[in-house]
């Protein structure tokens, strides 16, 4: 059984605002630099500034397992992050980072990567039954789990309509119908079994959100003296979806409260924290983007009837953060609104994404509280967020991750595209930074489906190179052409990468990481598609936009591609530095551009 023991969130929530000293300790480390940060830190907390020192090993990157994509081994989504006595741990697939907040200074140590074996039959049996999670607050433990009951699943599996023996115990007017329905299960302490409807197949059609409901999951839970808060969502993929909820459950009265904040619906919650919304934190100005009320989709436990709002006690002083992300057929990681700061009693909403705010990736996949820090890990960094000054640029410290390679002392030859015959230049550095990886298809190699294949890395290479792409651009017009752009307002070759303040963009959660046809995209000379490995000129290197029209693309892209073939490549945590802040030169062509009604 899967277990998630939540501390008790007196020490996290500095009381609640009772106690807001302990919270305004860290004051004084507001607008320091990281070096005056760490000697103000030790002074403070000289216990913290101890961390383990032990030899760690560290691996190289390897290649995935055969019939898995090669850039999987970039995926460096953090599942877990941990905070104790001054160190945090943040682990990966297949590495552990851990920082030491005495003298700020990361380590990096290999493990070994987890993997399970896929049963049809088990996996079936899990959906119609799955598993509870546990927490503990107060030192009484609860268990709880989403749970999907839908007609196509009780054939599969002849399973009935009503709920096993393992599940929660319905009340009469919460029982399983016809009609495919998502459900929220707890299990209290007392012994008694609460069974919540979420939402049914008809509401998910009628509010345009998807044609059929994905499989259920709480993602976390955060809690206070007055009650516990989950977090639910659900998989997206081939008509599949659900509604994102937040479900509070009242630690006095046992009443159970659904909130669907309308902003994010289409979203999949990737994790919650919890912090106190103190007075004393400053307003959004720039880095945040404020959103209108949302609607309210409070539900009473047990009878199913819209309930009242739960009280200004319980709710007005508290903060929700909450990852978001999407996902698609074959595209298991997208980028949704960022990182979330929700108020449940005014359903209120901000948006700190990596367009508007240092966040250093577009997914978060973990988060954690620990006093006045709010931990944030994505696929495309770590950063350590003063949440009551998080407006500010002072109030965030971010690390990106980066991967180095050693080259050969003659030089290495590097290829201006992935599928490149004749190489370009020769790299003569000691190393280069590598960005991604894809296949290439070596000579005589006539199926491109089949061996041999060679393996290239793209890396940085500051003297860049200026190509032409025959892809061009129009404004988008309508939610249709819209949604195709990723959300954007023009639909362009580089409408995935993000503007960064000097140059276009793309972190490691950013790109698209299909699993077919041929992996993510990036810019290709030609739309002419000749098998599954375009010949692409960059899938993560930076550029910059020279010219752009209704049907060519001119960059200059700062990167190239070597042989992979004998080079292992670390990786590394580096910090980041503010970027400039100079107009997008998007901006200057659209006016020019045609607008199109679609694709």
């Amino acid at each position: 059984m899967r277990t998630r023991k939540l501390l008790t969130t007196v020490g996290l929530l500095c009381a609640l605002g009772s106690a807001l000293s302990a919270c305004k300790e860290t004051e004084a480390l507001k607008g320091l630099s990281s070096s005056d940060k760490a000697a103000q830190t030790q002074a403070q907390d000289p216990q913290g500034a101890a961390c383990n020192t032990s030899e760690t090993t560290l691996e190289p990157l390897t290649a995935p397992p055969e019939n898995t994509p090669i850039f999987e081994q970039f995926n460096f989504q953090p599942h877990a992050i941990a905070v104790d006595k001054g160190v945090v741990t943040v682990k990966t697939n297949a590495y552990t980072f851990t920082f030491c907040q005495g003298d700020r200074t990361w380590s990096i140590a290999s493990h070994p990567v987890e993997t399970e074996a896929y049963d049809p039959d088990q996996y079936m049996a899990n959906l119609a039954n799955p598993e509870y999670d546990q927490v503990e607050v107060e030192g009484d433990r609860y268990e709880y789990r989403a749970r999907l009951e839908a007609n196509w699943l009780r054939e599969q599996t002849g399973t009935s309509a009503q709920p096993s023996a393992d599940s929660a115990t319905s009340s009469p007017s919460s029982e399983s119908t016809a009609e495919d329905t998502v459900y929220f299960e707890l299990k209290t302490p007392d012994g008694k079994s609460l069974r919540q409807p979420l939402y049914t197949l008809s509401e998910l059609k009628a509010a345009n959100l998807g044609a059929s409901l994905g499989v259920p999951s709480i993602v976390g839970s955060v809690a206070t003296k007055e009650a516990i808060w989950f977090a639910a969502t659900t998989t997206q993929g081939e008509g599949d979806s659900g509604f994102a909820s937040l479900i509070r459950y009242s630690l006095k009265t046992g009443e159970i409260t659904v909130q669907r904040p309308e902003e994010i619906q289409g979203d999949q919650i990737t994790a919650i924290a919890l912090t106190p919304n103190l007075e004393t934190a400053a307003a959004p100005e720039s880095t945040g983007e404020s959103t209108s009320e949302s609607t309210d989709e409070s539900i009473d436990e047990p009878t199913g009837e819209p309930t009242g709002e739960p009280s200004a006690e319980s709710t007005a002083n508290i903060t929700l953060w909450l990852g978001t992300q999407r996902s698609g057929e074959g595209n298991p990681y997208l980028p949704a609104d960022g990182l979330i700061a929700y108020q449940p009693m005014t359903k209120t909403l901000q948006r700190y994404s990596i367009t508007n705010s240092p966040l250093i990736g577009a997914i978060p996949t973990e988060l954690a509280v620990s006093d006045d820090q709010l931990w944030v890990g994505t696929g495309n960094g770590i950063c350590q967020i003063e949440w009551q000054s998080i407006d500010q640029a002072q109030g965030w410290d971010c690390w990106r991750f980066a991967f180095t390679a050693a080259l050969p002392q003659a030089g290495i030859d590097l290829y201006a595209s992935s599928q490149a015959d004749q190489p370009a230049a020769t790299l003569t550095e000691p190393e280069a930074e590598v960005l991604w990886a894809n296949w290439k298809l070596a000579d005589g190699a006539e199926d491109p489906d089949l061996p041999p294949k060679v393996t290239r890395y793209e890396v940085v290479y500051k003297p860049g190179f200026e190509v032409q792409l025959s892809q061009g651009g129009y404004k988008t017009s309508n939610s249709v052409a819209r949604q195709f752009a990723g959300g954007e307002p023009v639909y362009w070759p580089g409408y995935t990468w993000h503007w960064a303040g000097d140059r276009f963009a793309r972190s490691l959660d950013e790109v698209s990481q299909n699993h077919f046809g041929g992996g993510p995209y990036g810019l290709v000379k030609s739309n002419i598609s000749t098998g599954p490995n375009l010949d692409q000129v960059a899938i993560r290197g930076d550029f910059d936009l020279l010219n752009l029209e209704a049907n060519t693309t001119t960059v200059r892209h700062y990167s190239g591609w070597i042989p992979a073939d004998g080079l292992q490549v670390y990786p590394s945590l580096i910090p980041t530095q503010s970027a400039p802040n100079k107009p997008n030169p998007l901006d200057q062509f659209i006016p020019d551009l045609p607008t199109s009604q679609g694709p």
